[in-house]
């Protein structure tokens, strides 16, 4: 993948330090000291945001159990059996769930690094498959390929499945979990592009309820601050080991900015799901007009192009930045922080500049 930052240069603006208030859970905890003299961390003492403040409490870490409550909810939310916040994306979530494991492991060959990472510092074996492309994309991987997978490499004790992927197509979660129970095998879901899927019935099951254990990004797909993810444990066995990896990974000053604002974004899709009804219909009309690769998420445009690199930077130019582009591809992510005239607006951009292009 192209590093998007490089494609583009930012404009020398100041960037607002609002937090959306919420009058609850972990911000709400955070704002009540901001009218306080502080003489401790952070350095900043809330000149920055009032909202980025210490741990306090008489010993115990700020802000009390709101953490913990605002956690609970989000596993409900999700239908898992165990949740943690991640403040480090969830590249970290995914070390969590591959050192509690601490086992071989087999996946596709286009597995995000975090994955490669997580097998060095649990010093496990990570055995790659090629399972091959389709016009220029990975293939999805699928049952099969983790069979055969298992019988080559027979040291493996789990799989790893990324879905939805970059490009909004969803694997055969449920049967590739069939294949590692039946094998005795521990299934970790990667998904990274999926946080939004609980939010409403139009969208795909994402799998993390299926899965022993599973990471989502809350910062790709709902409206929380970069960094920001979320980790899953399903299996019982290993909630000790993976409670010892939140800590071990973790740090003892975490930024209560990401964390309130994975607890509001989740809250907000609770209370604005209906609004995707509205966007899935605007999408679907926008695929009928613009040559899209056939996905599983609604909201994932990712539009075919016979110069996708000219379309990318074209679109930088008209100030509008795409996600990346791949192949013959550029990938669009609609979040319930978009609108229906912004998704025309950008409809009617790719159209003006493809017309150009011929």
């Amino acid at each position: 993948m192209n590093d998007i930052k490089d494609s583009f240069i930012c404009a020398d603006k100041k960037s607002a330090c609002a937090v959306r208030e919420f009058e609850r859970g972990i911000l709400k905890g955070a704002l009540e000291f901001s009218d306080y003299e502080t003489f401790c961390t952070p350095g900043h003492k809330g000149t920055l945001n009032k909202a980025d403040v210490t741990e306090y409490d008489g010993g115990i870490l700020f802000p009390g159990d709101s953490v913990e409550k605002a956690q609970e909810k989000a596993r409900k939310h999700y239908g898992v059996k165990r949740l943690y916040f991640s403040v480090g994306g969830s590249s970290i979530a995914m070390k969590w769930a591959i050192w509690s494991i601490s086992g071989d492991i087999v996946a596709p060959v286009f597995t995000h690094k975090c994955v490669f990472e997580g097998a060095v510092l649990a010093r496990v074996d990570l055995f790659t498959f090629d399972n091959g492309q389709s016009d220029g994309l990975p293939n999805i991987p699928t049952p099969d390929d983790y069979e055969k997978a298992f019988d080559e490499h027979h040291s493996a004790k789990v799989a790893v499945v990324t879905s939805p992927d970059y490009f909004g197509r969803c694997a055969d979660v449920e049967g590739i979990a069939k294949v590692c129970r039946k094998r005795n095998k521990l299934l970790i879901l990667d998904g990274a592009h999926g946080a939004h899927f609980a939010s409403s019935p139009l969208l795909p099951n994402g799998g993390e309820q299926i899965a022993d254990f599973a990471v989502m990004s809350a910062h790709k797909t709902l409206q929380a601050y970069t960094q920001s993810a979320i980790g899953v444990c399903n299996n019982e066995k290993y909630f000790d080991r993976y409670d010892s990896a939140v800590e071990l990974f973790g740090t003892t000053s975490p930024s209560y900015l990401l964390l309130g604002s994975i607890d509001n974004a989740i809250c907000y899709e609770q209370e604005n799901g209906k609004k995707y009804e509205t966007l899935v219909d605007v999408c679907r009309r926008f695929r009928k007009e613009v040559t899209c690769l056939n996905n599983d998420d609604p909201m994932r445009l990712v539009v075919k192009s016979k110069n996708s690199k000219r379309l990318f930077d074209e679109l930088i130019n008209a100030k509008i930045i795409p996600e990346t582009y791949f192949g013959d591809c550029v990938v669009f992510i609609v979040t319930l922080a978009d609108d229906v005239e912004k998704i025309e607006k950008l409809k009617r951009e790719i159209i003006r500049i493809e017309k150009d292009e011929r």
